[in-house]
């Protein structure tokens, strides 16, 4: 099997390790773990690593405000923030997604986290007391 060699993964700009990032084409393959409200943990991971590598990892935390449409950068922000949305909508069942359709990006993000972070950790831990109580 051929391997690329490392100077086509290398810019000449020391500040860019890729030569150029993936495509922002909505066609491209977001991740295998759809988001079905009992696997939050593991989309929660693989998410990132997908926006990470589109170099929009900014757009899931608060650090981008939501642009006032008379700044000159507002089309930018708009249609990146966006693509964003489409990514995580598009990684979920359509069950959840439609319930937060209408959310910033950093608020998907956020209430996904608030909604469904620790419901694999309390069924678990009820699955463990039923097995308790069946002990008994």
């Amino acid at each position: 099997m051929a391997y690329p060699s490392s100077s086509n993964l290398l810019s000449e700009d020391e500040n860019s390790i890729v030569q150029s990032p993936p495509s922002d084409s909505a066609s491209s393959s977001i991740t295998c773990h759809c988001l079905n409200g009992e696997n939050y943990i593991v989309w929660s991971q693989s998410m990132p690593i997908f926006i990470t590598s589109h170099r929009k990892q900014q757009y899931l935390s608060d650090n981008i405000s939501v642009l006032d449409p008379s700044n000159p950068q507002y089309d930018t922000w708009l249609t990146k923030s966006t693509i964003i949305i489409y990514w995580l909508l598009n990684s979920m069942l359509l069950d959840i997604s439609v319930n937060i359709m209408l959310y910033t990006t950093a608020s998907i993000w956020k209430a996904t986290n608030e909604t469904y972070s620790n419901q694999e950790n309390s069924s678990s831990l009820f699955a463990v007391k039923c097995r308790i109580n069946n002990l008994k």
